[in-house]
């Protein structure tokens, strides 16, 4: 049986590690794009990222996440 989809904001723990490292993936992206600290050519490249690109739907899938999902709340933290 699969396992359940796994939260960005949860613990990873329970899931393979191709999980818990594409969730990684995805984590830190989110922080490069949010951290006013980040050179910006870091933070523009994490914002391409999250912003739908095939890479992003491939760690998605890996996560076992909904890109749909993630797109979504990416979105709602750029407001």
């Amino acid at each position: 049986m699969k396992k359940p989809p796994v939260s960005l904001l949860s613990s990873t723990r329970g899931v393979d590690a191709h999980q818990e490292l594409a969730v990684a993936v995805i984590r830190q992206a989110v922080m490069d794009a949010t951290n006013p600290n980040a050179a910006s050519k870091v933070r523009d490249n994490a914002r391409a990222f999250l912003a739908g690109s095939p890479m992003l739907q491939e760690w998605c899938c890996v996560a076992g996440l909904d890109p749909r999902v993630v797109l979504e709340r990416c979105e709602k933290q750029d407001s």
